[in-house]
Order: C-alpha cells, then structure tokens, then sequence
C-alpha cells in the first residue's frame, strides 16, 4: 500500500517514515510547500489511500479520497493500537518509497525504489565513509527530494544520532550554519549551491566539526572544491550523481 506523508520536518515526520516502512507501506513523499495541483496530482497518481498529515495542514493539501491519519489529533486513538510489532515483514523487492521527478522535461513521474535498492545505497554510503556511532547528522532536506531518504534512513540504520532542522531555518543558509555549527554536526550532504553560500566567509572553526560532506545534486566544480578544502580542510568531500530511477545514485 502506498501511504501519503505530509508532514513538516520533524521528530512525527521521522517516526511518520518508520511507521509506514515497518508496517510493509511504501511512502510517498508530500512536502507541505509543494503547490497543491502537485501535491493533488502525486496523490492520485500514485493511487495513496492513506495520508498521513497534521491538522494544521489540512488546509495546505487539495481534495482527495484517502484515509486521514492525523498524529496531533488521533493521538488518542494511535495510543490504543498494539505495541507489538506488525507481523508483515517486507520482501526485499517490495516498494519502499515513491519518489516523483521535478517534472521539468515534462510531466512528473512516480519512481518506486525497492527496499532492496535503498538498503544497498546505505550500504554504499557507508562504505565510502562508514558511520560512527558519535557522528551526528543532519535532516534538512525537503522529504521530495532523494537526499532526504539517505540523510534519515543512511543516519539512523547505522547508530548515528540525527539533527532535523524546520522548514523555516533550512531556507536561511545563516541560520543554517549556525545550527551546524551549535549541534556539531559531523556529516552533511547539500546541493553544490547550497554548499557555496554555506562556504562564503566562513568564519575559523565554524565547521570545524564537519568531517564528511557529501555533494550532489548539481555540478561540483573546481573552483568550489578548492574554495571547501581551503574553508574545511579536515573534511571529506564525496561527490555523487544519479537519479531516482537507480535509487539516487550510480557512481
């Protein structure tokens, strides 16, 4: 089944995720800042029959004929469900999670990873620099795009202690990297863009922490690269590229 998730980056949005994997779902990513002839076209197309969205944003999201599960105002009801675990256990070719393209060569589509496939990502992530149990990482990716799945899942699976930064300070790079910063975040991953402007006057040791940065996204160019050594010199830099199709990334 696939279940709508729209919520705002947050611990419910987290536990949202999990929820829908443990329980043999796969689901579909709705940021709540998509317009809402997106967010109306993601859901039927995808056929969700369950969404699962705050009651402050019920306004945001277009008429549908889903199942509403609201976490703030079905607490109540939540609470009486069994605590054991579901008995469904995912095959590994089962969809995990589907992904809609930007749609900018054309209509939008819907890409079903696996939870195969997105198993072995994480597994690769790790293998080009394998998590510590100390690392802290940071979600502050919209839950549309790729990179959000492998903040959250590539985090958590291995140990590590996750960060989420709102929707409101992920739009400030200062507040951002002030964030970063204060958390002492070791590992991060941003569009080469995002990466520049965090990059741009860098104060001593403000990133000091940081010790794996991944880029993707976009071209990663040469003169970026030389401006994160010079800005960040004890810290890896990785660049990946891919698409939704081979689930985020090939090389």
């Amino acid at each position: 089944m696939i279940v709508g998730l729209c919520l705002e980056r947050s611990p419910e949005m987290i536990i949202g995720l999990l929820t829908i994997l443990k329980a043999g779902g796969a689901y579909l990513p709705l940021d709540p800042d998509y317009p809402r002839e997106r967010l109306a076209f993601m859901l039927a197309d995808a056929g969700a029959r369950v969404l699962v969205t705050h009651n402050a944003l019920i306004d945001r999201l277009p008429a549908h004929g889903a199942t509403l599960v609201r976490p703030d105002v079905d607490a109540a009801a939540i609470a009486l469900q069994p605590t054991t675990a579901p008995a469904c256990v995912p095959d590994p070719q089962h969809p995990a999670y589907v992904i809609y393209t930007s749609g900018s060569t054309g209509t939008p589509k819907g890409v079903i990873a696996s939870h195969a496939g997105t198993a072995n990502r994480i597994i690769a992530q790790n293998e080009i620099g394998a998590f510590a149990h100390s690392d802290i990482c940071c979600q502050k990716t919209s839950i549309g795009f790729g990179d959000s799945i492998f903040e959250t899942l590539g985090s958590l699976s291995l140990g590590a202690r996750l960060v989420i930064v709102s929707n409101a300070i992920g739009k400030h790079p200062e507040q951002l990297r002030s964030i970063l910063k204060k958390a002492q975040v070791t590992r991060l991953i941003t569009v080469p863009a995002l990466a520049r402007i965090l990059a741009n006057g860098l104060e001593t040791n403000a990133l000091d922490d940081l010790s794996s940065w991944t880029l993707s996204g976009e071209v990663f160019s040469a003169d970026l690269l030389n401006e994160l050594v010079r800005s960040c010199p004890s810290c890896t830099l990785v660049n990946l590229y891919g698409s939704s199709e081979v689930t985020a990334d090939a090389t």
